[in-house]
């Protein structure tokens, strides 16, 4: 048996833990990637990408093939974050960041502060 009929063989075999630790793990890898959010919770991603990935191997039934699907998985997830990027680039709208209003030029949208009218100061006339 070859290894893409052994991989194969444990695909038909998944149960749910497996699909749910793979799920996991493709999803926190794909949160590791994105730009959205801060380094922690990115950092904290890739933490929970890695137990995920090692769970899925580990609950496979032979844990080479769940490495390899794992390796094809992630492997996967990067050929696409790296063709959207080189699509973002050649339609010219990779480089945009910050905010839309410093993008746009636009003003912020926030209400002014209320102003609370001032009273005429009393001028006190000195006679002599």
């Amino acid at each position: 048996m070859s290894l893409i009929d052994s991989i194969h063989a444990s695909l038909g075999s998944m149960g749910f833990l497996q699909l749910a630790l793979a799920f996991g793990a493709l999803l926190a890898y794909s949160l590791a990637l994105s730009a959205a959010f801060v380094a922690t919770v990115r950092a904290g991603a890739v933490g929970v990408a890695l137990v995920g990935a090692i769970g899925f191997a580990a609950a496979t039934p032979q844990w080479v093939d769940g490495v390899v699907l794992m390796a094809l998985a992630i492997a996967g997830c990067g050929a696409f974050a790296g063709a959207a990027w080189l699509l973002s680039q050649g339609l010219g709208v990779g480089g945009t960041r910050g905010s839309f209003a410093a993008q746009t030029g636009q003003r912020d949208l926030a209400l002014p502060a209320r102003r609370v009218p001032r009273r005429p100061a009393t001028i006190a006339i000195r006679s002599s």
